[in-house]
């Protein structure tokens, strides 16, 4: 709780509007609005698997936090509306498959980094999770996204020597 009091000290109207706008970026609605973005504008054929990690993810999350049945924060810490339970952070969990993904597509980690940093910091400075709600998230979806991308390649190999194979 004392990491969230020294965040919102900064309460100025700006900062809370741009910690507002990066939370969306975590939203269950960003992720179908960036699966639409990558299909029509990047590859195609990153969709299902990508697709399938998100949902996974989704509903790792809802199982771990109807497991452990964590309370958010406060509701007087709140600077905008959530419900449901808090542990792990579902924003942060996905944003890591999302943005990690994406990151290890392009061989680039430094911006999809900060999207997942800021993501997580947003959902405490909003007062919505603890920090060890938002770490345990990042370790779920981090967890998540290396075995899919050890899945993925496992079955894309099979294809590939499949191919062959025929």
């Amino acid at each position: 709780m004392n990491l969230i009091l020294f965040l919102q000290q900064f309460d100025y109207p700006a900062l809370v509007y741009i910690f507002k706008a990066i939370t969306l970026l975590g939203n269950p609605e960003f992720y179908f609005l960036a699966l639409a973005v990558i299909y029509f504008s990047w590859r195609k054929e990153e969709i299902a698997p990508l697709a399938a990690l998100l949902f996974i993810s989704y509903f790792i999350n809802i199982g771990l936090k109807e497991f452990f049945s964590i309370s958010r924060p406060p509701e007087e810490l709140f600077f905008i509306t959530v419900f449901g339970h808090g542990f792990p952070s579902g924003h942060a969990q996905v944003s890591m498959v999302l943005w990690g993904y994406i990151a290890w597509r392009l061989k680039s980690f430094s911006w999809p980094a900060l999207f997942v940093l800021l993501i997580g910091v947003s959902r405490v400075y909003l007062g919505v999770h603890y920090f060890n709600q938002v770490f345990a998230g990042w370790l779920v979806g981090f967890t998540t996204l290396v075995l899919g991308i050890i899945t993925i390649d496992f079955i894309k190999g099979k294809l590939v020597v499949s191919s062959y194979e025929s």
